[in-house]
């Protein structure tokens, strides 16, 4: 679903305000699968292990997922319950898990359109695991591979933020300023795509 994006650096301990960007890549919600799914079967499994995830139950959807998976190993929307399940994880503080269980989502499923999010993802759980030099290499993959995307505002702030986690200031300055050049032109938009973001 749209949500109105911003992104807050904090740099030289005081916060950059930019307009319009969020650095941080967003959960899935309540919005349909990918592939679309039947109402019996396979799709009412997923839609139970949808409003699990939807209550803020990350134990619980994740096994709700696993089972989905297990259950129905060709479905068309499993590679939306691989997504969850690392959502389920990244939730949970689970990061090395999570990072895991992305891969197999990108490797699997090279073609699908939630491979872009899922290497974002990837490279925040990097983050919070303070191995910065992947982060900052996944932030860079995804720049490279998805030049036009809608998400690219916080690949780019992202890999800012890890450079400055990582202590190399000069770096972060200056893609906070390239950042502000590219993206705050009317004629580029800045809101996101209409991601999955977690529920309020």
């Amino acid at each position: 679903m749209n949500y109105r994006t911003k992104t807050l650096c904090w740099l030289t301990g005081s916060v950059l305000v930019l307009a319009g960007v969020n650095v941080f890549a967003q959960a899935p919600t309540s919005a349909a699968p990918t592939a679309l799914v039947t109402a019996e079967g396979p799709g009412e499994v997923f839609k139970k292990a949808q409003a699990i995830y939807q209550a803020g139950d990350w134990v619980a959807a994740l096994t709700a997922f696993q089972t989905f998976e297990k259950k129905f190993p060709f479905s068309l929307a499993l590679p939306d319950a691989i997504y969850y399940q690392a959502w389920c994880l990244a939730n949970q503080a689970r990061h090395q898990e999570a990072v895991n269980v992305f891969q197999r989502l990108i490797t699997g499923y090279t073609n699908n359109g939630l491979v872009a999010e899922a290497i974002l993802k990837q490279a925040e759980c990097y983050r919070e695991l303070k191995d910065v030099k992947k982060a900052i290499e996944l932030y860079r993959t995804f720049q490279i591979r998805y030049p036009k995307h809608e998400l690219l505002p916080q690949a780019i702030l992202g890999e800012a933020w890890a450079n400055f986690k990582g202590g190399n200031l000069p770096a972060a300055k200056t893609i906070i300023n390239t950042v502000r050049q590219r993206f705050a032109h009317p004629s580029l938009p800045v809101h996101r795509h209409n991601s999955r973001a977690h529920p309020n």
